[in-house]
């Protein structure tokens, strides 16, 4: 989809994290986790300040860390859950909700494109399934990891550890 190819083409400079970026982000993920217990309007109004780009087919926002996208067991809010009520925000009581395009780790904070429309998120759908998007992570650690910089390059795997932590994701 033309569409699709276009936001993602535009987007080069949505994907660099500088610096200076990285310490105001880790004071935001400490007070993102009660967003998952508020009231859906209150976390449209975030995800509305979040707004990195729109256009005639998609919105993309930065999705906040401990915010599922889907709804689940023990998932009191999920992004797709408030939807309706930021399409409604943004576009009026008449707008159609926006679509999900693909999905984040609800642990995983970042870029997230929503299609204003179905074609619109069919289309960047099909650029994900088809892996023509590139996407990069970061990693926010305590300490410096040696080497201090570097490409995981391997698939993301779960793994159970015994004592305070229960779980944790390698790359």
């Amino acid at each position: 989809d033309r569409a699709a190819q276009k936001l993602f083409r535009g987007a080069g400079g949505l994907s660099r994290l500088q610096d200076s970026v990285v310490s105001e982000r880790v004071l935001e993920l400490k007070q993102s986790v009660a967003l998952q217990k508020v009231h859906p309007n209150v976390l449209a109004k975030v995800l509305r300040k979040s707004l990195l780009h729109e256009d005639k087919d998609f919105v993309v926002i930065d999705k906040p860390y401990g915010i599922p996208v889907h709804g689940g067991p023990g998932v009191r809010l999920s992004l797709a859950d408030v939807l309706p009520v930021l399409a409604k925000m943004m576009e009026g009581m008449k707008a159609q909700p926006f679509h999900l395009c693909h999905r984040l780790d609800k642990e995983t904070t970042g870029v997230m494109a929503l299609g204003r429309n179905q074609e619109a998120a069919q289309g960047l759908q099909q650029l994900f399934r088809t892996r023509q998007v590139t996407k990069h992570y970061w990693v926010v650690t305590v300490g410096v990891p040696v080497p201090s910089e570097g490409i995981i390059d391997i698939p993301i795997m779960e793994k159970e550890i015994p004592g305070a932590q229960h779980l944790y994701k390698t790359a």
